[in-house]
């Protein structure tokens, strides 16, 4: 499995690039350099889904080396070594180069929008694997059944946060492309949600490493 960057790093930038997103959205919408804003939070959101994959991406590796032949096998089949991780990054340093190029004036109206739509894609199309992954490590712990349940139901609310802000910062990027006189807003609205998100999913990696 390729990784970009590794888990202990890929924590703390999913951590602190989220949060960097969600403010530079928050204070992008409040009217301040708004369009140098969303550029840079096009930039900060790419370093965060970066981060996100580097740290599932480690999760993988350490969960592989901890299990047996015969799950290791399991964890094969069911599509979770690999996990989309290494595509996940990949988008992820896809959204920190538009960022730069549109920070440089290349296409800056429309490259922060296509940067929403890259990240909103790409976090959608990890939750799946998340989802296969943590419910793997729920079992390899070995909880009681009450706490098993438990985890599996902020498994399950965290992986649903994850789908619906991916799609509204899809939906909104496009809208974006397409509603010109809206753009900025919209894409700052794009990368508030991918940047909670993303924050929220970061901090119960951390909570739960």
């Amino acid at each position: 499995m390729t990784r970009l960057i590794d888990r202990p790093m890929g924590m703390r930038l999913a951590l602190f690039a989220g949060a960097a997103t969600a403010v530079l959205g928050i204070v992008g919408l409040a009217g301040i350099v708004s369009k140098s804003l969303m550029e840079i939070a096009a930039i900060t959101g790419g370093l965060a889904l970066l981060g996100y994959g580097g740290e599932m991406a480690g999760r993988v590796a350490a969960l592989a080396g901890r299990l047996s032949e015969e799950e290791a096998k399991r964890l094969s089949e069911a599509g979770i070594e690999n996990g989309g991780y290494s595509a996940v990054q990949s988008a992820g340093a896809a959204g920190v180069i538009l960022g730069i190029l549109a920070l440089l004036g290349v296409a800056s109206d429309s490259l922060p929008s296509i940067t929403a739509i890259v990240l909103g894609g790409a976090l959608v199309y990890s939750v799946g694997s998340t989802n296969r992954l943590l419910a793997l490590a729920i079992e390899e712990v070995g909880l009681s059944p009450m706490a098993r349940m438990v985890a599996r139901e902020h498994v399950t609310s965290a992986s649903g946060g994850y789908v619906l802000a991916g799609m509204a910062s899809g939906t909104l990027g496009i809208l974006a492309i397409v509603i010109t006189g809206s753009a900025t807003v919209l894409t700052l609205v794009a990368f508030l949600a991918l940047g909670l998100a993303l924050l929220g999913g970061a901090m119960l990696m951390s909570v739960s490493s």
